[in-house]
């Protein structure tokens, strides 16, 4: 618990000086673009809140090796392979100038390199053709180091609402610790705790009110950090279900998965251009954006709540079933399902489950319908 107490107190000071000297740094640090199509912030906000969680975790390791010198060493390791995706991040924030082909392939360089050196590697999934094909060592290499990837970019994609990745990501990590602890692996249990904490410190400080931004460098050192403490957890405990990795990634993978589908082949458009039709921006849109605030939460911050609470509907049988493939697969596919039913609901004006879409919404869909009712009788008279 000292791991997580100590990061989180060295992280929320470093935010603090971050905010309590940004004139020194704004002109750097401030992500000034309030007009973007993923923007919902009206004020210049610093975008550096990953410096101070990379700090934290450099210190905590520092301390780590007085306190437990066993398990340094690795963490240790563990930081510098994270270091070409994060540092790739950490450019973008600052020159706006690195596209995302360089960040995505700074990522895979990472991935490689915990694969290779952290024994962070996929290799088997309990699918006997499959298995076969990562029982060979450059196969699992390459697979595992496009998942590390992938996941790493998929932190930055649902990175859009105060406290979104940032409390998603301490859902993820609890997990992690906490499978961790029962299976024995002492490493992945400090590493959890350790960026965990360095997350809290940052969290308090972006959520509800959004003093500060996770950015890029944060997004990418969070989801790598996730992404490799997951494929070391499994490759080097066996007890625990191949299948307990991908549901307890499910969220921001496949929300990944989801977007490039749908831009691809649905809308035809790049892949890697921002728009405005993730989950997250149609539940801000249809649901909390014209909602009156709540215990003091804007509707940005309102926002973070509902996918947080998606979340949990695959960590928790993930958390319980961890070592049993069948109910994890079952619940890998009603996740799936949820989704695809939420995103559809949502897209066309619908109130999934228990939510409301806002009257304003319902409101602006009547209008469109009788504007093409209109054209359509316009027509005919002609």
């Amino acid at each position: 618990m000292i791991f997580l107490m100590l990061s989180s107190g060295l992280s929320f000071s470093i935010v603090l000086l971050i905010l309590r000297y940004d004139r020194w740094h704004a002109k750097f640090s401030h992500d000034h673009d309030i007009g973007g199509v993923q923007k919902f912030h009206k004020r210049a906000v610093p975008r550096v809140g990953g410096v101070a969680i990379v700090l934290a975790a450099i210190s905590c390791v520092a301390v780590t090796a007085v306190l437990n010198a066993s398990v340094s060493h690795k963490l240790a390791l563990f930081l510098l392979c994270s270091l070409p995706a994060t540092l790739s991040g950490f450019a973008e924030d600052l020159t706006k100038r690195i596209s995302p082909r360089v960040r995505l392939i700074c990522a895979l360089v990472g991935g490689m390199v915990a694969s290779r050196f952290l024994n962070a590697t996929v290799s088997v999934v309990h699918i006997p053709g499959i298995d076969f094909l990562l029982s060979i060592g450059p196969v699992a290499l390459i697979f595992s180091s496009f998942a590390i990837a992938g996941v790493t970019n998929a932190v930055n994609i649902i990175d859009g609402f105060n406290g979104l990745a940032s409390g998603v990501s301490l859902l993820v990590l609890s997990s992690l610790a906490v499978i961790a602890y029962l299976a024995g692996d002492h490493f992945v249990f400090v590493a959890a705790l350790m960026v965990a904490g360095s997350i809290l410190g940052f969290f308090v400080w972006n959520f509800p009110r959004g003093a500060i931004f996770l950015g890029d460098g944060g997004a990418y050192f969070i989801g790598y950090s996730i992404a490799v403490l997951t494929l070391v957890l499994l490759s080097e405990n066996p007890s625990v279900s191949p299948w307990y990795g991908a549901l307890v990634l499910i969220y921001p993978a496949f929300e990944t998965l989801f977007t490039i589908f749908r831009r691809k082949f649905v809308q035809g458009k790049p892949v890697g251009k921002p728009d405005g039709l993730h989950l997250h921006t149609l539940v801000h849109r249809r649901i909390t954006r014209a909602s009156k605030p709540r215990l003091g939460l804007t509707s940005n911050s309102m926002t973070s709540p509902y996918l947080w609470a998606l979340c949990l509907v695959s960590l928790v049988p993930a958390s319980v079933f961890w070592d049993q493939d069948l109910p994890l697969v079952a619940s890998l596919g009603f996740f799936v399902l949820l989704y695809v039913y939420l995103y559809a609901s949502l897209v066309n004006f619908r109130a999934p489950l228990y939510f409301k879409v806002s009257r304003p919404a319902r409101l602006r869909v009547r209008l469109r319908r009788r504007h093409v009712r209109s054209q359509a009788v316009s027509e005919i008279s002609r």
